[in-house]
């Protein structure tokens, strides 16, 4: 799926991301198999920057941040994982700490690239379900790899 996407820029909507992706898990395999792990990357360059009416509004406050924590907070309630993956180097530590309230373990992935997503993706996906861990150990100026994360 990721090598078929695309990156065009322009506004980020966590907001509609967290929706459709949980919409999709839980249409996807709760009937069929409710025990199946369920996994939201939530790839970002930074702040959100559309309102949850759809308005763009790149200076997006701390009321448009917090509606997005309530939903990424009632997505964590169903079971769902949810982990942040900034492609961006060197966030603002405001970026990163409005990311770790949207983390289900406080883990914000940084110093991915795009050229580097698809790994880190693959490596995230397969630690999480092998049941691993839910929280890898790097540091946030590392890019991840299966052998970060403890076995």
């Amino acid at each position: 799926i990721l090598d078929n996407l695309a990156y065009y820029g322009g506004m980020t909507n966590h907001h509609d991301a967290l929706n459709k992706c949980q919409d999709t898990l839980i249409s996807a395999n709760v009937a069929e198999q409710p025990e199946r792990v369920r996994i939201i990357i939530l790839v970002t360059d930074g702040l959100p920057t559309v309102e949850q009416d759809g308005t763009e509004n790149r200076s997006c406050g701390s009321d448009c941040r917090n509606h997005v924590i309530s939903v990424a907070d009632g997505i964590k309630q169903t079971g769902t994982r949810i982990v942040p993956v900034f492609v961006v180097p060197n966030p603002a530590e405001k970026e990163i700490t409005y990311m770790e309230t949207l983390s289900s373990d406080g883990a914000v992935l940084t110093n991915v690239t795009l050229d580097t997503l698809p790994e880190t993706v693959t490596n995230l996906v397969g630690d999480i379900i092998n049941c691993k861990t839910t929280r890898p150990s790097i540091a946030a100026s590392q890019t991840p790899s299966s052998s970060d994360w403890p076995t």
